[in-house]
């Protein structure tokens, strides 16, 4: 009777240990299983994450092939308003026919800078509001030596959306300010900041002239005014001029979240 009871007993403990090694080896082929699956998805995940990596390089050359070339056309336009204002006689024509060199320009020099960054839809700003007033500077016959032009500058890129209707208006304001203001000023200053304050985008430009005062600004009908109001009613801006000690204008737009 002990034989057998010992012999059931040791039968019953090899059939648990049995039962265990099969759990074990179930759950070692679903672990093993689960891994390979996992390690599949993975290496599945990695290759399209390559092949997006590729496509957003590709897309990103071509991009700034593009602005490349429009830039270059631009530059032709430029050239072509050039030769064509040495033929005309006419000073009004002249003069519209250098604003609008200007306007080309300043376009141009946005998708410069855009060809230039690491990406294809952003614009170092600084870079070009410092490029674009030094431009309009000794466009109309000022130096550094006889002119006071000070930037502040705290934002370092804008979406290339903002920063062309930005631009515009930069330059149109600045055009102003070299053909108007400095009229009867011995030292002429202009002062151009671009802040980032609560969420927004703070544009100001200041010059010390006395040619411009709100009454005049609201009466004219100018194309740069209306080009002015056009584009910051655009970015959903609001514009503010004060006159007191010369012109200063501040635009304040709603600053959007930089994409990655």
């Amino acid at each position: 009777m002990d034989a057998r009871y010992e012999t059931g007993k040791k039968d019953a403990q090899i059939k648990d240990l049995d039962q265990q090694n099969r759990l074990r080896k179930k759950l070692l082929f679903i672990s093993l299983s689960a891994s390979a699956i996992f390690l599949a998805l993975l290496f599945w995940v990695w290759q399209q994450n390559k092949k997006i990596k590729k496509q957003e390089g590709h897309l990103n050359y071509l991009m700034k092939e593009l602005h490349h070339r429009v830039k270059n056309n631009l530059q032709i336009v430029s050239s072509l308003l050039n030769l064509q204002s040495a033929k005309i006689e006419d000073p009004q024509a002249q003069k519209a026919l250098m604003e609008g060199q200007h306007r080309i320009e300043a376009m141009s020099l946005i998708h410069q800078k855009l060809y230039q960054t690491k990406t294809s839809s952003r614009v170092n700003i600084g870079e070009f509001i410092a490029a674009l007033s030094e431009n309009l500077m000794y466009a109309y016959g000022y130096k550094t030596h006889n002119f006071h032009l000070q930037l502040n500058i705290s934002v370092q890129e804008l979406e290339a959306d903002m920063a062309i209707p930005v631009g515009l208006i930069l330059n149109e304001v600045v055009t102003n300010a070299f053909k108007y203001a400095y009229k009867e000023v011995s030292e002429p200053a202009l002062h151009i900041s671009l802040l980032e304050k609560a969420g927004k985008l703070q544009l100001t430009i200041a010059d010390n002239g006395r040619e411009l005062t709100e009454k005049s600004w609201r009466l004219s009908a100018s194309f740069g005014r209306q080009l002015i109001l056009s584009l910051t009613q655009q970015l959903d801006g609001t514009l503010q001029l004060n006159c007191d000690a010369g012109a200063v204008f501040t635009f304040t737009f709603p600053l959007k979240p930089v994409q990655a």
